[in-house]
């Protein structure tokens, strides 16, 4: 069975990591739509330590929440943890709806009469 090709990690930019380290009294992370989280800042990695302490990388907010047994302690209510983290997977997995393009005459073919 061939295994699924590994996704580049991704990177944010420069200024976005300035905004997070900015945010000195809330903890911050960005992540992407698999839930990997990208970046973070001091209080970010501190409140999400726990899903740092396993070594697979990128650390994964719905990985921990669904596959670690200690998930379930650091989150006093579960229920709202798995709501918060199964909705972006569920959109994530639905295909995009294709948007019709507007028509637009070509110039020169309408005539006023």
């Amino acid at each position: 069975m061939a295994s699924r090709p590994r996704a580049s990690p991704q990177q944010i930019r420069p200024g976005v990591q300035r905004i997070l380290d900015g945010l000195t009294q809330m903890p911050a992370i960005v992540h992407n739509g698999r839930l990997d989280i990208l970046s973070a800042n001091m209080l970010g990695y501190a409140l999400f330590s726990p899903i740092y302490v396993e070594s697979a990388r990128p650390a994964n907010h719905a990985r921990f929440v669904f596959l670690d047994p200690r998930a379930s302690a650091c989150y006093p209510d579960w229920d709202l943890a798995v709501r918060f983290n199964s909705g972006p997977l569920a959109h994530r997995g639905r295909p995009k709806p294709v948007r019709p393009q507007p028509v637009r005459p070509r110039r020169g073919t309408f005539h006023a009469q």
